[in-house]
């Protein structure tokens, strides 16, 4: 049994009309996106003025740029302390190291494991020597 499209049947005008719609639709669909991509840049903006790390999706973020490595700025921080990991991140952080990890934490357990630099004081403590 020969199969026949519906589309052979329709006029070329209908055919070019319904196609003008879907463009329409499309153009309109493409702007819309636009006005929100706009508005989410604002709101990340803002977020980062308030020293947040905004959430990308589809996007990576934009890699953060230090003036100094993870080992150094945890040196300055550890020099004459003792601190656990959760508490040398938060310092690190406070001192104005910026990340975009979703787990700081193993960066920094990673870091202090350096023998050379960093002294392991008791179970999840360290000191920078």
């Amino acid at each position: 049994m020969a199969r026949t499209s519906s589309l052979a049947s329709l006029p070329v005008s209908a055919i070019q009309r319904e196609l003008d719609r879907r463009q329409a639709k499309g153009n309109e669909l493409a702007r819309q996106r636009d006005r929100l991509l706009r508005q989410v840049e604002a709101i990340n903006a803002k977020i980062a003025s308030h020293g947040g790390v905004a959430a990308s999706r589809g996007r990576p973020a934009a890699r953060v740029a230090n003036t100094v490595t993870l080992p150094d700025a945890l040196a300055a921080v550890l020099k004459g302390k003792r601190m656990a990991i959760a508490d040398a991140a938060a310092a690190v952080q406070k001192a104005g190291y910026k990340t975009n990890s979703s787990n700081f934490r193993v960066s920094v357990t990673i870091a202090l494991g350096d023998k050379k630099r960093f002294k392991r004081v008791e179970r999840g403590v360290y000191t920078a020597k």
